[in-house]
């Protein structure tokens, strides 16, 4: 028994200094970035021609230290073809009157530690995409990030983004009009398999979305 008294504080020691060494080691934990992207995007072409995506992303800092984001791309790619297009990051826009305005140029973001950084991304494809009009199909989404002087990206985020005829046809629409004077004519797309468009709910529809 005296023997068991004795070694009760001998543990108690042992635990404390378990949970200050963890403690410590969570304190000192490298940044850990991540990101996805929201369910809608916003995609036009300007008066030359020239196309962008504005692709609302959310970046999240798991770790103890602050990290920075230095660089993002887009690559949208046919995965029947396997034609893949890459588009670059440009800045970021703010909310202004009802719409997005111009924020900051293209330059390094910091992610606080534990924290969750919204941003209106602008991907901006002209030169050899000049002009480029998606197909009604689904296409495999890359969202890349650079967080080091890697040519590799560092953090990569998949998902799938169906382009329905519908949505083909405003995004030519869109851009037929500003060969005629529309400066910007924009549309708001949604991927494929999230949330429906707003209608009436037959009740099987109503049960499969709340589960039932």
């Amino acid at each position: 028994m005296g023997a068991l008294k004795a070694a009760i504080p001998i543990v108690i020691s042992a635990i404390a200094v378990t949970l200050s060494i963890v403690t410590y080691m969570n304190s000192v934990k490298a940044a850990k970035i991540s990101l996805w992207a929201a369910e809608q995007m916003q995609i036009y072409h300007d008066k030359d021609q020239a196309i962008y995506f504005h692709v609302p992303i959310v970046f999240q800092n798991s770790g103890a230290q602050a990290g920075v984001v230095r660089s993002l791309g887009l690559i949208l790619r046919d995965p029947g073809t396997k034609e893949a297009i890459f588009i670059k990051w440009t800045g970021f826009l703010k909310p202004e009157g009802g719409t997005w305005a111009w924020d900051s140029n293209a330059t390094p973001l910091s992610v606080p530690a534990h924290s969750e950084v919204p941003q209106m991304t602008q991907f901006y494809g002209a030169g050899g995409l000049t002009g480029w009009l998606p197909k009604p199909i689904e296409y495999d989404m890359y969202l890349l990030a650079w967080t080091s002087d890697s040519q590799t990206p560092s953090v990569r985020y998949v998902a799938k983004w169906m382009f329905s005829e519908k949505d083909v046809s405003a995004i030519k629409l869109n851009l037929e009009k500003t060969l005629v004077g529309c400066e910007i004519c924009s549309l708001w797309v949604s991927r494929s398999g999230y949330a429906p468009d707003s209608k009436r709910l037959s009740a099987s529809e109503f049960n499969e979305l709340v589960r039932q």
